[in-house]
């Protein structure tokens, strides 16, 4: 009341014999009644597209005393489906009607909450009374959760999601050597439409590029445990990581490392599927993270009629890396009673998680030579050494100790051997029969 004033200018009203009113210059007012009313939120809108709240007042009010985190949205009257927000943007000037903007987060939320905020049916508001004050500083009027105030329009999300970006990585916390694709999208998506046949990997931006190389995903694994979220993080299924992994200069650096997807891919929670990234314009990787586990020694199999070991690994493996010295045939895993470690090296070129190794004839021969090695499943064992083989990304086997594993599959030796030439030494009265392996000399 002490800062409240009145100036009129001359003429203002008349007196009853039509005489005009002087001036008044700051007259003080005599009695103030200040404003005590409450301001009421009257009604507002929803647009999904925007993420934009508009509310509309009884009177003007103070952005600046706004706090977001007193508004709930909630589904319906005492609904369990609501979303307390968090903040957001705020505008900076005074009126009765506000325009709030969702922080990202809340509105990736509110399109997961579903069916909150899916129609006008399913849009309530509820607010505290510290949510604002009028420009007297009255607090408005609270809005109850258990009475809410319905939407007025709402707009429905009619903009179809987009690829934000995506990461590839070699977990080595999952207990399984794969491949981990974790891809980033506008908006939270049903995770439910995931179809990971939709993502190709390239080397290149486009395939028009020279030396590019593209495949196409024939499965995977979806690791989220909700049913939709922006970020959905793939494990790619064993054929495809072992494929790839084969491929030279294909994922193996963020600069050889693109994806590309089709519109089948996944959806909005709205059902909008996703925007193309096409194979002529893929989008590059925003975070690689490089492969540094070596491979694990799973089984292998021995044929002794052919002397071929079969090895095989939990990844792809570059057969040309193999050592054979690294190797030691055994009669048991512990009890050493009869072993041979490999000596001789034979060339191999293969990419592929299960590699086929001829064993060189003079190693076969010696092993032979042994009589109690490596005749049956119970007498043949294979100690493997680390840093013996390596992965495409050239990381070797690393363990604690040597593996040593017990053969899978054995095939007896059942082909009986053959006369190769005969030397007649009648000088020394000695007959000479040479064959292709060991015999029996008694027999």
């Amino acid at each position: 009341a002490a800062f409240t004033y009145m100036s009129a200018p001359a003429g203002i009203v008349l007196d009853m014999a039509s005489n005009p009113a002087y001036p008044v210059v700051q007259l003080p007012v005599a009695t103030f009644i200040p404003d005590t009313t409450p301001p009421t939120l009257n009604s507002f809108d929803l647009d999904m597209n925007s993420g934009n709240i508009t509310l509309y007042f009884s009177e003007t009010v103070q952005a600046s005393s706004i706090d977001m985190m007193q508004v709930t949205l909630l589904a319906g009257p005492n609904s369990l489906q609501s979303l307390t927000l968090q903040s957001g943007i705020v505008p900076s000037w005074d009126s009765s009607t506000i325009t709030l903007q969702l922080n990202p987060n809340d509105l990736i939320t509110l399109q997961t909450l579903i069916p909150l905020a899916d129609s006008n049916a399913t849009t309530f508001i509820s607010i505290t009374s510290r949510f604002l004050v009028d420009t007297n500083s009255n607090a408005i009027t609270s809005i109850v959760r258990s009475n809410p105030l319905q939407v007025n329009h709402f707009t429905k999300d009619l903009t179809p999601p987009g690829l934000v970006g995506f990461s590839l990585s070699f977990p080595t916390n999952l207990n399984v050597t794969t491949i981990l694709l974790s891809l980033t999208f506008s908006e939270a998506v049903n995770i439910s439409s995931f179809d990971p046949t939709q993502v190709t990997l390239l080397n290149s931006s486009s395939v028009g590029v020279s030396g590019s190389i593209a495949y196409q995903l024939h499965g995977g694994t979806v690791l989220n445990s909700n049913t939709s979220w922006p970020v959905v993080d793939l494990l790619l299924a064993a054929q495809d990581a072992n494929a790839i992994k084969a491929l030279a200069q294909f994922v193996k650096s963020s600069a050889t490392t693109f994806i590309a997807i089709t519109p089948a891919l996944v959806a909005d929670m709205v059902g909008y599927p996703i925007m193309a990234v096409t194979n002529t314009s893929a989008a590059a990787v925003g975070a690689y993270s490089p492969d540094t586990q070596g491979p694990q020694f799973l089984f292998f199999n021995y044929d002794a009629n052919t002397g071929l070991l079969t090895l095989g690994f939990d990844e792809t493996v570059n057969a040309a890396t193999l050592r054979f010295k690294m190797l030691t045939l055994q009669s048991s895993s512990t009890n050493l009673t009869a072993y041979y470690q490999l000596q001789r090296y034979v060339s191999l070129t293969a990419l592929a998680p299960v590699i086929y190794v001829p064993l060189d004839p003079a190693d076969l021969l010696n092993i032979k030579l042994l009589l109690t090695l490596a005749t049956s499943v119970n007498s043949t064992f294979l100690q493997m050494n680390n840093l013996a083989i390596k992965d495409t990304a050239l990381v070797p086997n690393v363990f604690n100790s040597p593996t040593v594993l017990q053969v899978t599959n054995y095939t007896a030796d059942t082909v009986g051997p053959t006369l190769v030439s005969i030397v007649v030494d009648l000088a020394n009265a000695v007959l000479d029969l040479r064959f292709n392996e060991p015999v029996e000399v008694t027999s």
